[in-house]
């Protein structure tokens, strides 16, 4: 992280301390020891890699169930804004024990519409993706990928259903394109909240295939 905004962080975290989510007590982290325990949560990286996608791989953390879910929805739908400074804790934690996200150079956050970002308020894989890139110097975000249409939430959707709903919905953002046009070697990592049926992450990938990147992984929190 840079120096200075390591420094500020430290000073904001006195003045405001970190308060665990779950039982509210200030700790060190934002799920502290006690209730990560008590709760069972274990972080372990997953990755599934796959032949018949315009994706290699999918890395992923927990199942979407439980504690987890509850969280991710909250997050997502309930306006619970703040639990992306917890996600970005474990995704971090799991980058110390497998290293996962050193092989990248640029992570992508999967878009929402105009629509659906002004109804929000943010995208909740932008600011997760954004505080990443925070934390890791070696790391950029760049928004290379729009969302035209603002179509169906997939979550209300069959998989035949996800899978046409999300076709010629996404495209490049040629303004952010043209500082990678001589990066189309790179490494580069979607990033989301929940994979289902790979749907969206799959078009996206295809977006970004078409335009020349030959690299491209998908991470998300969870997996249904």
């Amino acid at each position: 992280m840079n120096f200075v905004l390591n420094i500020l962080e430290k000073i904001s975290n006195i003045v405001y301390p970190i308060k665990c989510i779950e039982c509210n007590k200030v700790s060190e982290k934002y799920l502290c020891k006690k209730c990560k325990a008590k709760l069972g949560i274990k972080i372990k990286t997953e990755i599934r890699n796959y032949q018949n996608k315009n994706f290699a791989s999918h890395i992923f953390l927990f199942k979407y169930s439980d504690w987890i879910r509850e969280k991710l929805i909250k997050y997502k739908f309930r306006d619970e804004t703040y639990l992306y400074r917890f996600f970005t804790e474990i995704i971090l934690e799991a980058n110390t024990q497998s290293k996962f996200l050193e092989k990248y150079d640029y992570i992508v956050p999967i878009p929402i519409s105009r629509a659906r970002k002004k109804e929000r308020g943010y995208n909740q894989s932008e600011l997760i993706a954004n505080e990443l890139a925070r934390k890791i110097d070696s790391i950029s975000v760049v928004n290379i990928i729009s969302k035209k249409i603002n179509n169906k939430v997939q979550s209300t959707l069959k998989q035949k259903e996800r899978e046409e709903n999300v076709k010629n919905v996404y495209e490049i953002n040629r303004k952010e394109a043209g500082n990678l046009e001589n990066n189309t070697d790179k490494n580069f990592l979607l990033i989301d909240d929940i994979f289902t049926t790979g749907s969206t992450s799959n078009e996206c990938a295809k977006v970004l295939k078409k335009f020349g990147i030959k690299n491209v992984d998908i991470f998300t929190i969870a997996k249904d």
